[in-house]
């Protein structure tokens, strides 16, 4: 009987001991789960935070959001340019395309923000 009660006492011990490893596993896991989520938060802000950044926007939206961001610049220039001269020169006639080449920077920046 003696011997039983040995056996029983030892399984006991061993069951004590692996619920005591079971539970630091799965405290372990809960922590390393939490990291996880904790990192997988830090990129999504990260990556909210490049998709403001206007270069970045440029380099994601592709050619065509490249094109119409290069053509705002260059027709807004071209059209501050003209309208200077018009003003300066009295020459009525670069007033017109100066309008033109608003318009058309106006819809290069209409389509690279809807882009």
């Amino acid at each position: 009987c003696d011997w039983s009660s040995d056996v029983s006492s030892e399984n006991a011990e061993r069951l004590a001991t692996a619920e005591a490893s079971m539970a630091a596993m799965l405290n372990r896991v809960s922590n390393e789960a939490a990291q996880v989520e904790k990192a997988a938060q830090d990129l999504r802000d990260a990556q909210a935070e490049l998709d403001k950044d206007l270069i970045m926007r440029l380099r994601n939206g592709g050619l065509p959001k490249q094109l119409s961001f290069v053509g705002l610049l260059l027709f807004s220039l071209r059209s501050i340019a003209d309208s200077l001269s018009a003003i300066s020169s009295d020459d009525k006639s670069l007033l017109a395309t100066a309008l033109v080449q608003g318009g058309i920077a106006l819809v290069c920046a209409v389509a690279f923000f809807l882009l």
